[in-house]
């Protein structure tokens, strides 16, 4: 099965999750996909598609900065719960913090995002390629870099590595940062079946 999925305008997948019966992507589109709307600017999306390639759902989603979708996760022991992380220069959460944030929503099964947590620095925060899951799905990891210091820790010079979790409410559980005096790169969580 293949499909071909977009608009006029630059749209990137980047992340794909596969369920027993469904098919997660998400990216971002400078357009408008179809039955969405938008106002301009990087807009981050998520999609459900049947195992066959039939498009069930869509949340194209943003706001006057730009969004990316990074990494997304579905937590198959309870059907109502995917996680999706990304990028933002705007605000999806309660407030930004600084250049660009790192944020996490949790949809339904149906593409109905349920809440966004959006958290940082006061400098430039970038989300990891992956979003992972405690194995009795209590918890949420991401990861990323930032050039600044996570509440709590301290940068240790040029970017620095970090990983969160996040209770299954968004609410913050902890984190670390970890770096040397140069520049860190990278940002996979993978999580254990």
């Amino acid at each position: 099965m293949s499909r071909q999925i977009g608009t006029p305008f630059d749209d990137t997948s980047n992340t794909i999750f596969v369920t027993a019966d469904a098919v997660w992507i998400g990216g971002q589109t400078a357009g408008t996909l179809a039955g969405e709307t938008s106002s301009g600017g990087l807009y981050g999306f998520v999609q459900k598609y049947t195992l066959g390639g039939t498009l069930l759902c869509t949340d194209q989603f943003g706001t006057s900065g730009d969004e990316t979708v990074t990494g997304i996760k579905v937590d198959e022991t309870t059907p109502d719960s995917v996680y999706v992380t990304g990028d933002t220069t705007g605000v999806l959460g309660t407030s930004s913090l600084g250049d660009s944030d790192i944020y996490v929503r949790k949809y339904d099964s149906d593409c109905n995002s349920q809440w966004t947590t959006q958290f940082g620095t006061d400098g430039t925060d970038t989300a990891g390629t992956n979003i992972g899951l405690t194995p009795d799905g209590s918890g949420i990891f991401t990861s990323g870099i930032t050039d600044s210091a996570l509440p709590g820790e301290v940068n240790i010079g040029g970017t620095d590595l970090f990983v969160q979790k996040l209770n299954t409410d968004g609410s913050l559980d902890c984190n670390t940062q970890f770096g040397t005096l140069g520049i860190e790169s990278g940002g996979l969580v993978l999580n254990s079946p």
